[in-house]
């Protein structure tokens, strides 16, 4: 399968270090699609889900860190946001549980994870970052989750 999520500037939020982070996601989720249908798809999904489930968690605190350093006003919406995506992603993992790697389960992560990702990128995160940066925040580096 053709890696559907190449980086874009269209993705750029503007803020180095979230970008960094934006793009390691990206490159997770597309190795995760070039291995559908492979004899390792079964354990790319798994990977993925560890991935998501971790890694993505660390990156969202460091944001809402930075929302609640700032006083960002979108802070409830934005994690709602953030929140949807760990519901989905145990529930992809649950499904993954109980079927295996299944074509529901592809389906599913590809689906979710193509369109939510794009979608919060170029909304929510552009919308944070704009605010961060018109505060004047020098945000060369992401903060780490406390």
């Amino acid at each position: 399968m053709a890696t559907t999520l190449a980086w874009t500037e269209k993705f750029s939020v503007g803020v180095k270090g979230i970008d960094r982070q934006h793009q390691e996601v990206l490159e997770r989720v597309n190795a995760f699609f070039d291995a559908i249908g492979s004899r390792e798809s079964g354990r790319n999904v798994e990977e993925l889900i560890c991935y998501m489930a971790k890694h993505v968690h660390r990156h969202f605190l460091c944001e809402e860190k930075l929302m609640r350093r700032h006083g960002y006003p979108g802070y409830a919406q934005h994690l709602g946001h953030h929140q949807h995506f760990v519901d989905e992603v145990s529930r992809i993992d649950a499904l993954y549980e109980r079927n295996g790697l299944s074509s529901a389960v592809v389906t599913r992560m590809a689906a979710f994870v193509t369109e939510w990702l794009s979608a919060h990128f170029v909304g929510e995160d552009r919308r944070l970052a704009e605010f961060l940066q018109a505060g004047g925040a020098r945000l060369h580096r992401v903060v780490r989750a406390a």
